[in-house]
């Protein structure tokens, strides 16, 4: 299967990009920064390199996929203004549409603890990082939606 990876150089996208390659896929990844590029990928890969507000290039990176696979995470830059996980996800979706690629898969990393589990400092420490860190859900109200 011919599968484009979104976030492809980052701890769960280069996990993913591995697997796929394992169980013999084609891959094509999407990344800003080449030099993140593991060696070990060499010309297994097709890369395309672009910001996610760039729609051609993420056209382009979609072209030809059978599925395409989300590895994108929030900026962690305390600073930042910009929502371009939104406004990317956005082009992901409508460079699928246009393809009609219809298997997409989101990685996610969410802090939520499971009520069945029992709380670890590990958890404990998740939960307290998210709350005090990270600002209130509020921005979530200024994205528009994504259709479909």
């Amino acid at each position: 299967m011919n599968v484009t990876v979104f976030g492809a150089t980052g701890a769960i996208g280069s996990l993913t990009v591995d697997e796929l390659l394992a169980s013999g896929h084609t891959v094509t990844v999407y990344a800003r920064n080449p030099s993140k590029i593991p060696a070990g990928w060499g010309d297994r890969v097709a890369v395309i390199i672009g910001e996610l507000s760039d729609a051609d290039a993420i056209d382009q990176a979609v072209t030809g996929a059978e599925a395409v696979v989300s590895a994108l995470g929030p900026s962690l830059d305390r600073k930042a203004t910009e929502m371009p996980l939104i406004e990317g996800t956005r082009h992901i979706l409508d460079a699928m549409k246009g393809h009609g690629v219809t298997r997409y898969i989101g990685h996610a990393t969410p802090s939520i603890l499971d009520p069945q589990e029992k709380p670890t400092w590990q958890t404990r420490l998740v939960g307290f990082m998210g709350r005090t860190g990270l600002p209130d859900d509020s921005y979530l109200n200024r994205a528009p939606a994504i259709s479909t």
